[in-house]
C-alpha cells in the first residue's frame, strides 16, 4: 500500500497551506489506485473558494499538466487528517512555526511520531493491508525513523530542475532522502559499470528536454557568457538553506567579492523574494527564466537550489555549497578557488535517465512497487527512456536530428540553420550590448545618487532655490 503524507507547519495559520497544490496533484495523478489514501493536514480537506480553486487549477495545469480533481475524485480519496490542533501542539514546542519546520526536517519529534503511528495503524486496520511505501515531499526525520522501525520504504518525491517551466516535461526526485549524497553516489557507480548504455551528447539531451522557446539559447550553450559567476541564493528565510548549506549567504558574498569585480557577478533571486544587497553592487538578473540567466554566466554558485543541476546540464562550472545535495559529490563544495571544470556527460545521462523519474512513473503505483524490487540500473534506464520517448512522441532512435524533428517540429533546413546559425554572432552582440548598457545605467544611477547625497549638494541647495526663483 502506498500512502503520501503531506503537511508542513510554516503556514499552519493559512486556510490554503503551502503544500495544497501537491495534495491535489497526488489526488489527481494517483486516482487510478483503487485504495487511494493520503495523510494530510486539516486545511487540505476544506472546500476552496472559487477564486483559490481557479488559481490552483491553473497552477496544476502549468506545472503538472493535470486538472483540478473533481469532487467525486476528492471524495473517492481516503483521507486521514492531521488536525490543526495536533500540529499546533508540535509548533508550540519551538520558538515559532519557522523553527518548527526547520527542526522537523532533521530532528525526531515524539508527538509527531505518535500522530503518524496512529494514522498508519488506522489505515492498516481499515484496509487490512500493510503500508509498504510512504511518499513525502520534504524530508522528515520522524517519518524516516517510524518507517525504518516498521520496514516501510520512504520516497522523497519533489520536482527536479527539469520541470514544466522552460522544459518539455517533469522529472522528479525519487529517493529515500533528497538531501543525501550516498544514495545517488551508489547508483551512479553502479551505472558506470555498464558499457552498453548509450550516452547522449549534451546537445541531444538539451534538445530532448528543453522547451522550443529556450532551444536556440541552450543549443549554443558553449558560445558565450558575460558574467564570471552567477549566484542563486535561497529565500531570505529558507529553512532548507539554514539546515543544509555549508555557509551563510553573507560568507558566500564576501568570497565572491574577493575573487570577482561586482560588475562581473550576476545574482538571480527567487521570483518575488528579492532583498537589498546593501554593500554589494552585483548585477541583479531579470532574465525571463533560469536557462537564459545560467547561459550568461561562466560559473554558478548555489547551495540547495535545483539551479545547481540545471547549470551542470547547461555545461557550466558549478559550486554546490552544501554536502547534502544528491549531486554534491561531483561539484565544487567550497568557493576557495576559481575553477573552470564541468561535470562529465556520463553523469548528466545518469541523472536525467536513471536518478530522476518521469512524473507519470513517479505517481504510478505499479512503478513504485516495481522499484521496491530493486531492479538493476539498466532496467531502470530502459524503462525511463521508453517512457520519455513515448511522452515526447519519438519512435525512432534518439539522435539529434530525430529529436529536433519530433520534439521541436523542425524541418531539415531549420535544423541546419540551428546547427550553423549565421545570425548567432549578431544575437550574441545584441546580448552583450544589453548587458553593457544595463551596467552603464546602474553606474550612472549610482553616480547621481552619490551627488544627491553629497555634502556639497546639500549645502548649495538654498542657492539653487534662489536661482530658480530669480529665473522665474
Amino acid at each position: 500500500m502506498i500512502v503520501p503524507i503531506l503537511f508542513e507547519t510554516s503556514t499552519i495559520e493559512d486556510d490554503s497551506p503551502l503544500f495544497s497544490w501537491i495534495f491535489y496533484m497526488f489526488v489527481s495523478k494517483m486516482s487510478s489506485n483503487s485504495n487511494m489514501v493520503v495523510i494530510g493536514q486539516e486545511n487540505f480537506f476544506k472546500n476552496l473558494s472559487k477564486k483559490k480553486k481557479n488559481g490552483m487549477s491553473l497552477h496544476l495545469k502549468e506545472l503538472f499538466d493535470c486538472t483540478f480533481p473533481t469532487t467525486s475524485l476528492i471524495k473517492k480519496c481516503n483521507k486521514y487528517m492531521i488536525t490543526n490542533e495536533e500540529l499546533l501542539s508540535i509548533v508550540n514546542e519551538y520558538e515559532d512555526s519557522y523553527e518548527s519546520e526547520k527542526s522537523l526536517i532533521v530532528n525526531f519529534n515524539q508527538k509527531l511520531y505518535s500522530i503518524i503511528q496512529d494514522r498508519i495503524e488506522s489505515i492498516e486496520n481499515d484496509f487490512e493491508e500493510h503500508v509498504d511505501n510512504i511518499i513525502v515531499w520534504v524530508n522528515n526525520e520522524t517519518i524516516n525513523q517510524y518507517a525504518k522501525k516498521h520496514h516501510i520504504n520512504v520516497i522523497n518525491m519533489e520536482l527536479s530542475s527539469i520541470r514544466k517551466n522552460g522544459y518539455n516535461m517533469n522529472l522528479m526526485y525519487f529517493c529515500p532522502d533528497k538531501y543525501s549524497v550516498d544514495y545517488c553516489k551508489k547508483m551512479y557507480y553502479e551505472f558506470l559499470k555498464y558499457d552498453n548504455i548509450p550516452i547522449l551528447s549534451r546537445r541531444e539531451i538539451l534538445s530532448l528536454f528543453i522547451s522550443s522557446d529556450c532551444l536556440k539559447s541552450a543549443f549554443h550553450y558553449d558560445s558565450f557568457s558575460h558574467f564570471e559567476i552567477g549566484i542563486s541564493p535561497g529565500l531570505k528565510k529558507d529553512f532548507f538553506f539554514d539546515v543544509y548549506s555549508n555557509e551563510s549567504i553573507q560568507s558566500t558574498f564576501k568570497k565572491v567579492k574577493h575573487f570577482f569585480n561586482d560588475s562581473s557577478v550576476s545574482i538571480r533571486f527567487h521570483p518575488g523574494y528579492q532583498w537589498n544587497l546593501k554593500k554589494y553592487n552585483f548585477i541583479i538578473d531579470d532574465s525571463r527564466n533560469s536557462v537564459e540567466w545560467i547561459l550568461k554566466c561562466k560559473r554558478i554558485v548555489t547551495s540547495v537550489s535545483n539551479v545547481g543541476f540545471e547549470a551542470m546540464l547547461l555545461g557550466r562550472t558549478v559550486y554546490i555549497l552544501s554536502d547534502c545535495m544528491p549531486y554534491s559529490f561531483v561539484a565544487n563544495n567550497c568557493l576557495d578557488y576559481i575553477d573552470d571544470s564541468i561535470v562529465d556527460i556520463r553523469f548528466i545521462n545518469f541523472m536525467v535517465f536513471v536518478f530522476f523519474v518521469p512524473l507519470s512513473l513517479a505517481t504510478d503505483s505499479q512503478y513504485i512497487l516495481w522499484r521496491n524490487t530493486k531492479p538493476p540500473i539498466l532496467e531502470i534506464y530502459l524503462r525511463h527512456i521508453k517512457t520519455i520517448k513515448k511522452e515526447l512522441g519519438i519512435k525512432e532512435k534518439l539522435t539529434l536530428n530525430n529529436i529536433l524533428k519530433k520534439v521541436h517540429h523542425l524541418n531539415q533546413d531549420a535544423i541546419c540553420k540551428l546547427c550553423n546559425d549565421t545570425d548567432y554572432n549578431r544575437y550574441k552582440m545584441l546580448l552583450t550590448n544589453n548587458v553593457q548598457l544595463t551596467q552603464q545605467c546602474k553606474e550612472l544611477s549610482n553616480e547621481i545618487s552619490n551627488v544627491l547625497n553629497s555634502r556639497s549638494w546639500k549645502i548649495t541647495k538654498p542657492l539653487r532655490t534662489i536661482s530658480k526663483k530669480i529665473k522665474k
